[in-house]
């Protein structure tokens, strides 16, 4: 009989790695006994040296072309092969990467590479959706501390609009062909993504979340500590430095780089996040997504200070901290 399986197709954001953290973390333990989590799209290496937390590969070769349909003969086979019983007794593949397909142009190409899944398996599709005026900002600050930034957060906030207008229309097209097949969850405060996959996918209270205190640390850093990841190469330029931005996270970890740091603030200027707020919660509503609502109460950030990410916001104090470290990293 063939084992039902389980696409967990994003959003990012939505405690994702967290997910698939405590479940890679149950796999080297073999302690999955009631879960299959294929190995293709998360091969590390040729020949394969170690596996990734989630099936990133398979998002990616969709969205990007050539290797999909391999990848997909892959899973069907290695999905095939899984025993009925013990952890072959249901599969998930797993990664927030799916999400860029959930768009009009794209869907059509995610709903090709469900078919033979869902001819052949039980299928179930999950997708986490979010508040997106703070998703927006969470994505760019990432994006930043990569160095990764593209534009201001205002321009950048005009391009995010426009893709969830296509994201908006993608997934009514995806609940219209999926119809049951589809779970769209509409994060409200309280919701727990490990806790809710334990019990979907009847693994067994703690199954997962006892493994919570194992799970790497992903808050958004304080704002000099953004601002320093965000310019490291200007930072090295303008002050002859030769930082790198795993040295200023691993350091961070161990204590605050910079003591008078701020803990939290937003790249809203005021008034703003509501604005948008009102905005995103208009674009669901016009493709029959009224369950949006509830998830687009969330809190505004107005008692937060505004800043604008710029470099000087690093004063001459911050700057020695910053010679200190490059210093002693580069043993002197």
């Amino acid at each position: 009989m063939p084992i039902p399986i389980t696409f967990h197709i994003g959003m990012p954001k939505t405690g994702t790695s967290a997910l698939q953290n405590c479940i890679s973390d149950a796999e080297r333990d073999d302690a999955l006994s009631a879960l299959f989590y294929p190995k293709t799209g998360r091969r590390i290496g040729d020949p394969p040296t170690s596996l990734k937390i989630a099936h990133h590969d398979i998002a990616t070769a969709l969205r990007d072309g050539p290797d999909a349909a391999g990848l997909q003969a892959e899973l069907l086979a290695e999905i095939g092969r899984a025993p009925v019983s013990g952890n072959g007794s249901q599969a998930l593949i797993s990664s927030e990467g799916f999400t860029n397909m959930v768009g009009a142009e794209a869907v059509a190409t995610l709903l090709e590479f469900f078919a033979p899944f869902r001819r052949d398996h039980p299928f179930k599709a999950i997708m986490v959706v979010r508040e997106f005026a703070s998703f927006f900002e969470s994505m760019y600050l990432q994006s930043a501390r990569f160095g990764n930034r593209r534009s201001d957060f205002e321009g950048d906030l005009e391009t995010r609009s426009r893709w969830l207008e296509k994201f908006a229309t993608g997934l009514h097209i995806l609940q219209d062909e999926l119809g049951d097949e589809l779970v769209i969850i509409w994060r409200r405060p309280g919701f727990d993504i490990i806790e809710f996959f334990e019990r979907e996918l009847g693994l067994g209270q703690g199954a997962l979340s006892s493994r919570r205190d194992r799970l790497p640390k992903t808050a958004t850093p304080p704002l000099k500590l953004q601002t320093a990841l965000t310019f490291v190469e200007q930072l090295n330029d303008r002050h002859g430095l030769n930082l790198t931005r795993n040295e200023l996270v691993q350091l961070s970890q161990q204590s605050p780089l910079f003591l008078d740091d701020t803990p939290r603030y937003t790249l809203y200027s005021e008034g703003a996040f509501d604005r948008y707020r009102v905005l995103f919660h208009d674009i669901f509503s016009g493709h029959g997504f009224d369950e949006y609502a509830d998830v687009s109460q969330s809190q505004s950030p107005d008692d937060l200070p505004s800043v604008t990410l710029d470099i000087d916001l690093l004063g001459p104090s911050d700057i020695e901290i910053l010679r200190a470290v490059d210093a002693r990293s580069s043993g002197q």
